[in-house]
């Protein structure tokens, strides 16, 4: 059996899949949306569907780490790149819940996380795929360009819908419908597809000893892929400082009689 941390890409894509699949359903059976009027209209109104924006709160973070679980990263750049993406899906269901022209400066403020996320990826995320292997460098490119291409176009579908009421309300659940399955269920099948390639880098390093610690006790600026890859602890012997302890003989049981004695 793998180690646990072997199998961390499987568990975040069945997460990612099943969080999915909840909140359709929840969409389906119209519990997870509200009504808001147009703040240029406020005699129409467009349905707001916030159970979609839970489902992107719960499953875009998983499906980063599952990303950069693919380069040596440090835990720092995962952290911040996350926290950004939180940000971008708050940002983007508090404009769409304003009935105010205020949304599209939400909007805006949440494309520019959507930046931040882009230059994590590419400028960090590649360069670290690369440095573990070239044929993961090559995977790990596929993978994150086939997101960030996909991830612009929730913008797009976001302004025409939400923002605008351009387009329907069923052609927004069309268009996001689109977008999901190609982010979620064939970004997992297609990296669960080429777990060989994972496997095989985990393996080499494990050979060459780079795998090593435990999230809990890495510092910030470990690599992601070395915490959370499965290998073996290595203990760290820890240099003793200040001067040696001095020790103290212990006296056998005839001087300790003796000393009785004399008082």
């Amino acid at each position: 059996m793998k180690p646990p941390g072997r199998r961390l890409h499987g568990y975040l894509t069945t997460a990612i899949v099943t969080t999915a699949m909840v909140a359709y359903y929840s969409m389906a059976s119209r519990g997870g949306d509200t009504t808001v009027r147009l703040y240029w209209n406020q005699t129409q109104a467009r349905d707001i569907f916030y159970a979609r924006y839970i489902d992107w709160f719960i499953t875009t973070p998983m499906l980063l780490l599952d990303l950069l679980l693919l380069s040596s990263v440090p835990v720092g750049t995962v952290l911040w790149v996350i926290v950004a993406d939180i940000f971008m899906i708050v940002l983007g269901l508090m404009g769409a819940l304003s009935n105010y022209g205020y949304r599209w400066g939400w909007f805006g403020i949440g494309c520019l996380f959507q930046i931040f996320i882009v230059a994590g990826l590419i400028s960090t995320g590649m360069k670290s795929a690369y440095a573990r292997s070239n044929e993961l460098g090559k995977l790990y490119t596929t993978m994150s360009m086939f997101i960030l291409v996909l991830w612009w176009g929730y913008p797009i579908v976001w302004g025409l819908a939400e923002g605008s009421n351009t387009i329907s309300v069923k052609a927004e659940i069309a268009c996001y419908g689109c977008l999901d399955v190609c982010t979620k269920v064939i970004f997992g099948y297609i990296l669960m597809s080429s777990y060989s390639i994972i496997e095989r880098v985990h393996t080499a390093e494990e050979t060459d000893g780079k795998m090593a610690g435990n999230i809990l006790s890495s510092p910030i600026q470990a690599p992601l892929g070395a915490i959370l890859g499965g290998g073996k602890d290595t203990a760290r012997a820890v240099p003793m400082t200040g001067p040696p302890l001095e020790s103290t003989p212990v006296p056998s049981p005839d001087a300790r009689r003796a000393g009785v004695n004399n008082v």
